[in-house]
């Protein structure tokens, strides 16, 4: 299984820069694992309205979204967030950016 570097921060980079966007393989390694990642639980994005806001919430299999974090008018904000808390839970460490 793919292993993430916490000290890659290019990857966190290139993530926010476009999180829709075409990504390196590497980069798309790192959401592989993400995605893959033995959670239990699962971190999703409620969308409250058409077009927006977007709430973060958790859920189990088979349940309904728990809203627990912030909510963000924008959806790549929103995946920015998600990609970040996903990253320091599996890295252990909050990716530090320099502008």
């Amino acid at each position: 299984m793919y292993t993430i570097d916490p000290k890659r921060v290019d990857l966190v980079r290139e993530f926010e820069a476009s999180p829709f966007g075409i990504h390196s393989a590497e980069l798309q390694a790192v959401l592989a694992c993400m995605r893959c990642h033995a959670w239990g639980l699962f971190h999703v994005l409620i969308e409250r309205a058409p077009g927006g806001p977007w709430t973060v919430a958790t859920m189990l299999p088979n349940t309904p979204p728990e809203p627990v974090g912030p909510t963000f008018d924008v959806l790549e904000d929103a995946e920015r967030y998600v990609f970040r808390w996903r990253w320091s839970q599996i890295t252990g460490r909050e990716p530090v950016v320099a502008p």
